[in-house]
């Protein structure tokens, strides 16, 4: 598992670095600007139009092409295939592990094309809870304010896969009690949950569906046990969470009962009573309730933190 661990250290490293440039090039002014000041029909022909222009366009998205990137695609894409994969993405769908989108990008500016949306997961990187969530680059869904959402990015675009819909309380002290309608990702059917919050600190998280492992379970085996179902859609993906470094995606083939549980095909990992469970969504909607008062930003959750 080593190597694995060192792929996607790298991946993220990948991706970090492409958030860095786009917020890098997110104020200043721009290539075709600074030509276009020039005050110079001359060079103005020369250089300024659609190539300057898609400059601006790539830098903007964090873009950042190189020989190097295309070699690390296709050095990776050949071990998995020494592994007896199709390429790198297969390998890891079958760890259970995802790449950043800003990492899938990457691979599709490289010329390698996109990752398949089910190995990809949201933009951004974590903050810390309680801590603001202002520049984090995350996916926001849109922000639920006395009984409506106000629109944010929109729902998940189709190069990503499901997401853990992560609620943050913008205000302290606040209480809001309301039940938000889940979009799933692959039959596009969709889930009450509720979220009910008390007098909560200032960029509390919650995830909206949460679930706590009854029981550990060990590599290998079929069922995750929890305290309820509700939340969770058999044919839907669900995130197995207990750290950034021990986690995986996982398709849900029955919800069990007698124990109640989520029948998967084997897990790659042990977890204990410390992990969560997660159901995985596209979207969210208001639903009912309009009780309490407080605003509650709902943001598409990336599956781990991302570092350079």
């Amino acid at each position: 598992m080593a190597a694995l661990s060192a792929i996607i250290g790298q991946l993220d490293r990948m991706a970090a670095g492409r958030q860095a440039a786009r917020a890098n090039y997110a104020t200043g002014t721009d290539f075709w600007d600074r030509v276009d000041a020039a005050a110079d029909e001359t060079y103005e022909n020369a250089v300024k139009g659609a190539e300057i222009t898609a400059l601006d366009t790539e830098l903007a998205a964090g873009g950042v092409t190189c020989n190097g990137y295309a070699r690390w695609w296709t050095l990776h894409n050949l071990y998995a295939r020494e592994l007896g994969y199709s390429d790198l993405g297969a390998y890891l769908a079958v760890m259970g592990l995802r790449v950043p989108w800003e990492a899938s990008e990457q691979s599709y500016d490289s010329g390698n094309g996109r990752l398949t949306a089910t190995r990809v997961f949201p933009k951004g990187t974590l903050v810390a809870n309680e801590a603001a969530p202002t520049n984090a680059g995350m996916h926001l869904l849109g922000t639920y304010l006395a009984g409506a959402i106000a629109a944010g990015d929109g729902a998940l675009p189709t190069t990503v896969g499901p997401a853990a819909l992560l609620a943050i309380n913008l205000g302290a002290a606040a209480t809001v009690g309301a039940t938000f309608t889940c979009t799933n990702w692959v039959a596009a059917t969709t889930k009450s949950i509720a979220l009910s919050l008390s007098g909560a600190a200032q960029y509390t998280q919650t995830v909206l569906g949460e679930q706590a492992l009854a029981s550990g379970v060990s590599a290998g085996d079929i069922g995750l046990p929890v305290s309820s179902t509700a939340a969770f859609t058999a044919g839907e993906y669900v995130l197995v969470w207990e750290s950034d470094s021990l986690q995986e995606v996982c398709l849900v083939t029955t919800l069990g009962t007698g124990p109640t549980r989520l029948v998967v095909p084997a897990i790659q990992n042990a977890y204990t009573t410390s992990a969560k469970v997660w159901p995985l969504f596209r979207s969210v909607a208001y639903g009912s309730g309009a009780s309490g008062s407080g605003s509650v930003a709902l943001y598409a959750r990336p599956d781990r933190i991302i570092a350079l």
